[in-house]
């Protein structure tokens, strides 16, 4: 199992540079490696050393502090699970995707409204 800091530098990046709009070959080609590695580092599959994390953050144009800001602790096996199959899914990155672009204030609601819909059991 991978750490779970590991685990969210992955999905920050992943989210990111779909949010910029590039595939994994273009984010390659930029900073040097094949698509195959950053597919890699997005899945948590390889660790991303320092020096390569500084230049995807110079392409992606943010603060390298930005993989490292917490979203909150992961603790169970459970919800690293939930994290994967999230961002596993289409779906998932589309939210994720239309998150990233809400301003800041914005995000709190956004995120009672997902979490209210959670809660709606579906007719059976």
């Amino acid at each position: 199992m991978r750490g779970t800091i590991a685990l969210d530098i992955a999905g920050r990046l992943r989210s990111l540079r779909m949010s910029r709009g590039f595939s994994q070959t273009v984010l390659g080609d930029m900073i040097g490696v094949t698509h195959q590695m950053i597919q890699k580092y997005e899945m948590a599959g390889n660790r991303i050393p320092i020096d390569r994390l500084e230049k995807i953050a110079e392409v992606l144009e943010v603060p390298v502090s930005y993989f490292f800001e917490t979203l909150g602790p992961v603790t169970t096996t459970d919800e690293l699970d939930a994290m994967r199959s999230f961002y596993a899914d289409p779906m998932g990155f589309r939210v994720a995707r239309a998150f990233i672009r809400l301003p800041k204030q914005a995000r709190r609601a956004a995120v009672e409204i997902i979490e209210s819909a959670a809660r709606i059991q579906p007719a059976e």
